[in-house]
């Protein structure tokens, strides 16, 4: 049955898991994230104002780096879906079961297909006497809410051992990923938050599938990497550090420096930092989740075989 305190009492005689309860907590807060962000900056003046300004600040950028990191990444993602999505798939159905890859598989593409659903529907209604940017919708960032599903379902379908090393290439390729547009203005920032609160809303719920199953062989409870505070640290600081740097690297190749481009910077930096504390907080929760299993199974004395 578990111990009593891995359970939680909603109403007289309905409890439900930990685990559960705090990755649907964290889904809820992904859909939050994206209603607030869109409610703030797109819907009101003064912010719609701030987001163009930011985005009108990769001008300090050569349009040569623009359009260089633009071909990346229409090279890169198809392929990155591919591989990641397959990587996923295949590791949760040898150690977790079928349904956990069909959650694994499905997260992405319900993900892409509503971001395109929000971005056709949502009005973006230029709010702006003189505005820098046309008013077109571009909310939320599909590249984005793609790129940090397919990195927190990494996380999620990876076993115990694994997930320390997964999460920090997760940190590391989400940062890169979030420098990269906006850092050239491929979207506002804007975009990007929706699509990160997208990606935690649906890898959240998705991963309740995921991690909540187990065929691999028996493992000791999930390593505890994020409860070494100096080892997380180091990650998050590597993660934010290889993404300014990155930064940075473009910003030199600037032709010109723009008044907006402090705007731009300061909201690139903050994206990042969100983006990668996503990542690290979505590897705690389904190690405390994972943990829960294991607890869970030594309280009923282990799993039938």
């Amino acid at each position: 049955m578990g111990r009593p305190d891995d359970h939680l009492a909603l109403l007289p005689g309905l409890t439900v898991d930990r685990g559960v309860a705090r990755l649907l907590v964290w889904s809820l807060l992904g859909a939050v994230t994206l209603a607030l962000a869109y409610l703030v900056m797109v819907r009101l003046g003064a912010g719609q104002w701030l987001d163009d300004v930011a985005l009108d600040g990769r001008k300090s950028t050569r349009l040569a780096a623009r359009r260089a990191v633009a071909t990346a990444v229409r090279v890169l993602t198809p392929a990155a879906v591919v591989v990641v999505t397959g990587w996923s798939v295949v590791v949760a159905v040898r150690l977790r079961g079928a349904v956990a890859a069909l959650a694994a598989g499905a997260a992405t593409i319900a993900t892409l297909a509503l971001a395109r659903t929000l971005k056709a529907g949502l009005p973006r209604d230029d709010m702006l006497v003189e505005t820098f940017v046309g008013p077109e919708n571009s909310y939320p960032s599909g590249h984005t809410a793609v790129a940090l599903t397919l990195a927190l379902m990494a996380i999620s379908v990876s076993p115990p051992r694994w997930r320390a090393r997964v999460s920090a290439v997760a940190a590391v390729a989400i940062g890169c990923h979030t420098v990269g547009m906006a850092g050239t203005g491929w979207h506002r920032p804007s975009d990007l938050v929706g699509g990160i609160g997208l990606a935690v809303m649906i890898s959240a719920i998705a991963s309740v599938a995921v991690v909540r199953s187990w065929r691999g062989a028996e493992e000791d409870p999930p390593a505890p990497w994020f409860a070494r505070r100096r080892r997380a640290e180091l990650a998050v600081a590597l993660a934010v550090a290889i993404s300014f740097t990155w930064y940075v690297v473009i910003r030199l190749l600037g032709t010109s420096s723009y008044g907006s481009f402090k705007a731009h910077l300061v909201l690139t930096l903050a994206t990042v930092a969100l983006a990668v504390g996503v990542v690290v907080a979505h590897s705690r929760l389904v190690d405390a989740t994972d943990l829960g299993r294991v607890r869970s199974e030594q309280g009923s004395g282990g799993r039938e075989h």
